[in-house]
C-alpha cells in the first residue's frame, strides 16, 4: 500500500438511460465513500434491490484516499 493512503470503496450509480444522452463518463455518480468492503457490498446490494425497476446499475470501486500534506 502506498505511504498516507487508506483503502476506501467508493458505491458508485451508473444511469443507463442518461448514456445514451450524454458523454458516457457523465453517466457515473458517486454515491458515497465508505471505509469497508463489506459495507459498500451491503450498500450495493440494498441500492441495487431497491431501484431494480429503475435503469440504474451500483457497484463498487475499491480506491485509495490520500491523506493532505501538512505544512
Amino acid at each position: 500500500m502506498m505511504k498516507n493512503t487508506t483503502t476506501v470503496f467508493a458505491v458508485i450509480r451508473f444511469d443507463k438511460f442518461l448514456s445514451a444522452l450524454r458523454p458516457l463518463e457523465r453517466s457515473f455518480t458517486v454515491k458515497e465513500v465508505v471505509l469497508s468492503q463489506g459495507e459498500a457490498d451491503s450498500e450495493v446490494a440494498r441500492l441495487n434491490k431497491l431501484n431494480k425497476d429503475k435503469d440504474r446499475h451500483y457497484f463498487f470501486q475499491r480506491t485509495r484516499l490520500k491523506a493532505a500534506s501538512v505544512k
